[in-house]
């Protein structure tokens, strides 16, 4: 049970430190690039709010429309009609692409011009004036149309029957102007197209109405005339109820002709609007509608009411029989409710899967075209009843024939205008009475701040694409930067790492080291953080192998050219030489630069003697640092490889090895030269040093390969010039907490300090004791 815990929490400790490596990478990474980074953030400071603050404002205003269904008229209107379901989505989004249509925003344009000649010169004109700076002549129609979709947003709010019309202009009274004229726009289109078959009707009886009064003139006229010319008083009783048969007839003929024409036209427009929202359904509905029972039905229902019409105004027997008038009105009465009967259930069946938006209008079609049918039947019908009166009429002798036509004409007329002007009246009222389905349900006002541009979320914005454009270049610079660049890129890929040391200033004390010795930290500035550093790397070279003997002879190499290997020699052996006797050999037979940090000559030195020219003696040369001996390169030779290859310098090492605790060499890059390869066989351990952001990995790697091909002396991976603040952020905080105070109390006791030279002179003295013989 513990194993299994103790198991647990060492997979969850590992994915910790797995998260916490992560994050820590792209921490360092933002410190790394801390100056490209803030260089974009400044850059997409200034560019967002310069933008934010050069856009005009803009203020938005809306008008909200509340959607119903079509309803009848009040007066057809049926009970509990005000509790409705909701609308289909499908419906509303019809409505909003009406809104969006060009003969909605032309009917608006036409309004907002009116409007523009009303308030001119009393509210500030933007979108709507030719020229905003000087709104003095409007834009024409057709423009403004089309600039009314890019200032409008139109949209149905969320599960509401409500759709909003939203206006954006730079003057507050223009947007609610434009949100409000849209609004109206829109409703009356609504209730015009509501009405529109009621208002066809309706003038198609206004017209034939005033047609039938003139003809009813002229009749009068006639009739007048002939009675003055021909003498005639009146006619027999026979010829009375021919001519009032006849003109009954044709009365009844000429109404249901008005009838039929006017339900065409109504069933056309009905058609039409069937049509738009699905071409194939009139089709279907039409196969629904003619069946022959319907039409066997209505042919005798229209028989037996003409049957009935021609008995109320015919033989006065005929009249008294009221059994005859029962039968007739029973027979229709059961035949309209057979017909009822099955046009429900021909509708019904049409209807069963017909989508919601599409019913009210197919109800419309059903019964406008059944109306048509029966209309039509009708007017069939009288004119077969005409037919059988006008050859009893023609049997009249001509005169009374004349004279019986221009009353029947004129009985007709006042008949059919009197009809007509009845239906009227009742399309008008029809019309007056079909209700709105588009109510305005809030107008739009004039805002009091603008809606845009909302400068914050601008300015945000700018912000974080500066932040992302900045960290951007920072991850493709870490990409194409395949150089060293932190202890833990090496580490990652198993190269064992000794230290790092960091970014050190080289400005010695005034008058305590010469020029050529600032690159040695612990000449000048022993307690600092870089000093620190290289006397970690003495510790943990010191103890890097202890089997099967302690290690004494240590190479420091590098991959390729100017990555401090001379300086890390240079100042680890002055670490080493603290506590222990070191000789520090100067190997760069190409380019020796020892003698430049040590300010001394380079000859003579290592290639004199081995050439046999100068003694140990004379080569060995004292430093400024207790226990620290340093050998020159001496005179450069024209086969560095050679003479490092020659029996000559293995004597060399073998000989100076017992007279000192540590010997540290410094030698040319292994990447460029043989001279390190050979150098790391005669040796006890290789370091190579790494400059941090400049070496690059895949060199480094190879240098280590080539190292571990010869021997196994390679010890570890020095990184040099690692810029720890950058990247390790604390260990500056720490770095001043612990050091700050010391170099504050040196600051303050410079006075009483010893002096330089006398200083100088007892460390020569130690040197000289401590010399080998």
């Amino acid at each position: 049970m513990d194993s299994q815990t103790n198991g647990k929490s060492l997979t969850s400790l590992d994915a910790n430190i797995k998260s916490s490596h992560s994050i820590r990478f792209y921490f360092n990474l933002i410190l790394r690039n801390k100056v490209p980074i803030l260089l974009s953030l400044s850059v997409g400071l200034i560019v967002s709010y310069f933008y934010a603050y050069s856009q005009v404002d803009i203020y938005s205003s809306a008008s909200s429309l509340r959607l119903s269904k079509p309803k009848e008229n009040v007066l057809e209107n049926k009970i509990f009609s005000d509790f409705e379901s909701e609308l289909p989505e499908r419906y509303i989004n019809n409505e909003v692409e009406i809104l969006r249509s060009y003969a909605i925003r032309e009917k608006t344009a036409t309004s907002l011009l009116d409007s523009f000649q009303i308030y001119k010169g009393k509210l500030s004109f933007s979108v709507l004036a030719q020229n905003p700076e000087n709104p003095v002549e409007p834009k024409s129609k057709a423009q403004i149309a089309n600039t009314l979709p890019f200032i409008t947003e139109i949209s149905q709010k969320r599960g509401l029957d409500i759709v909003s019309i939203k206006v954006e202009s730079p003057s507050p009274q223009e947007a609610a102007l434009i949100a409000n004229c849209y609004a109206e726009a829109y409703a009356d289109y609504s209730l015009k197209f509501n009405r529109g078959h009621l208002t066809l009707n309706r003038e198609f009886l206004e017209k034939q109405a005033q047609e039938k009064y003139n003809a009813l003139l002229q009749t009068e006229d006639k009739l007048t005339n002939f009675l003055r010319t021909e003498n005639v008083v009146e006619l027999n009783s026979q010829a009375n109820s021919i001519i009032s048969l006849l003109s009954y007839a044709e009365s009844d003929y000429n109404k249901a002709k008005i009838d039929f024409e006017s339900s065409s036209k109504a069933l056309s427009e009905i058609k039409n609007e069937l049509d738009k929202l699905d071409p194939k359904a009139s089709v279907y509905f039409e196969s629904k509608i003619t069946d022959p029972y319907v039409n066997e039905l209505q042919s005798q229902i229209a028989k037996l009411e003409i049957q009935r019409d021609i008995i109320k105004t015919g033989n006065e027997d005929i009249i008294k029989d009221s059994k005859s008038l029962r039968d007739i009105n029973g027979k229709i009465a059961e035949l309209k409710r057979n017909l009822d009967e099955k046009i429900e259930f021909l509708k019904n069946g049409a209807m069963s899967n017909t989508p919601d938006e599409v019913r009210s209008i197919t109800a419309k079609y059903f019964d406008a075209r059944l109306q048509t049918s029966q209309f039509k039947i009708r007017e069939n019908l009288i004119k077969g009843y005409m037919g059988k009166y006008q050859e009893k009429f023609n049997k009249l002798p001509a005169q009374i024939i004349e004279y019986a036509n221009l009353e029947r004409e004129r009985n007709a007329n006042e008949k059919i205008y009197l009809m007509l002007l009845e239906k009227y009246q009742e399309a008008l009222i029809n019309e007056e009475s079909q209700p709105n389905n588009v109510k305005i349900i809030d107008y739009g006002k004039a805002p009091r701040a603008p809606s845009k541009p909302n400068r914050f979320l601008i300015i945000t914005i700018g912000l974080l694409i500066g932040l992302g454009l900045g960290y951007g270049f920072a991850l493709l610079r870490n990409i194409l930067d395949v150089s060293v660049k932190s202890p833990e890129d090496l580490e990652n890929i198993g190269i064992s790492l000794i230290g790092w040391v960091p970014t050190f200033m080289r400005e010695p004390k005034a008058g305590r080291h010469t020029h050529s010795e600032q690159e040695l930290i612990l000449a000048y500035n022993s307690d600092s953080a870089p000093a620190e550093a290289f006397r970690t790397l003495r510790t943990r070279l010191q103890f890097s192998k202890l089997e099967p003997e302690p290690i004494k002879t240590i190479l420091i190499t590098s991959s390729i050219p100017r990555e401090g290997k001379t300086i890390i020699s240079s100042n680890l052996a002055a670490s080493f030489s603290l506590s222990s006797r070191v000789l520090l050999l100067d190997c760069d037979f190409r380019k020796p630069r020892l003698h430049n940090i040590f300010n001394m000559k380079r000859y003579p030195g290592l290639c004199d003697y081995l050439f046999g020219t100068v003694s140990l003696e004379e080569c060995i040369r004292e430093t400024s640092f207790p226990n620290l001996h340093l050998i020159t390169c001496g005179t450069i030779p024209t086969n560095p490889a050679e003479l490092i290859a020659s029996k000559h310098m293995q004597t060399f090492l073998n000989q100076i090895k017992p007279k000192y605790d540590y010997v540290l060499i410094d030698s040319p890059p292994l990447a460029t030269v043989t001279d390190a390869e050979l150098l790391s066989s005669y040796v006890d351990g290789t370091v190579v040093v790494s400059l941090a952001s400049k070496t690059r990995l895949d060199l480094l790697v190879n240098t280590i390969d080539t190292l571990n091909k010869i021997n196994d002396t390679f010890i570890g991976v020095v990184l040099n010039n690692f810029d720890y603040q950058a990247t390790y952020g604390s260990y500056y905080k720490y770095y001043y907490y612990y050091y700050g105070s010391e170099k504050s109390k040196e600051k303050n006791s410079a006075n009483g300090s010893v002096s330089t030279s006398s200083n100088g002179s007892d460390s020569k003295s130690m040197s000289q004791k401590n010399k080998p013989s």
